[in-house]
């Protein structure tokens, strides 16, 4: 839980608002890799052309 004394401090609110941003903002860059390490591992393991699996990984 958050103490409710650290609301008092100057600016406190906006630097949670911001952290709350860059939280969801992580969540997604993860879920980004694994959707990317996912097509890249599938890619690799139906022996595709390394060609066609140079975005996954590098999107990875």
């Amino acid at each position: 839980m958050i103490d409710k004394r650290l609301f008092k401090l100057p600016k406190a609110k906006i630097m949670l608002a911001m952290l709350a941003g860059l939280m969801f903002l992580q969540a997604f860059a993860i879920l980004g890799q694994g959707i990317f390490l996912a097509r890249a591992i599938v890619g690799s393991w139906k022996q595709q052309p390394f060609s066609e699996i140079t975005q996954d990984v590098l999107l990875f």
